[in-house]
């Protein structure tokens, strides 16, 4: 699932990675970097990569990228879930509608 992408990936980049914290905001450091409040204090970086719905990453940029931000603000998006079930082969009399 993508718990196990998540701990893959903090694995790989070890100390780089942030977990378990919250960023309140991303400010620009006048530098072509990054400033991240997080709530265990600030970070500084050259690059960020959002993982978030749109609206949580309009909130983050609303201040460093006002244009982005009302763009992604515009996105309409539904929350997503999926349902796995298992049946016997000779249970399946016809093809099924879906995908996957």
């Amino acid at each position: 699932g993508m718990g196990t992408l998540a701990d893959a990936l903090t694995d790989r980049v070890g100390a780089f990675a942030r977990t378990g914290t919250s960023v309140g905001s991303i400010a620009g450091d006048g530098d072509a970097g990054f400033l991240l409040k997080t709530d265990a204090g600030t970070v500084s970086t050259r690059a960020i990569v959002l993982a978030t719905p749109a609206a949580a990453a309009a909130d983050l940029l609303g201040a460093l990228a006002p244009a982005a931000a009302a763009d992604l603000r515009r996105l309409r998006t539904r929350p997503a879930g999926s349902l796995t079930a298992a049946f016997p082969s000779a249970a399946i009399t016809r093809p099924l509608p879906g995908y996957g």
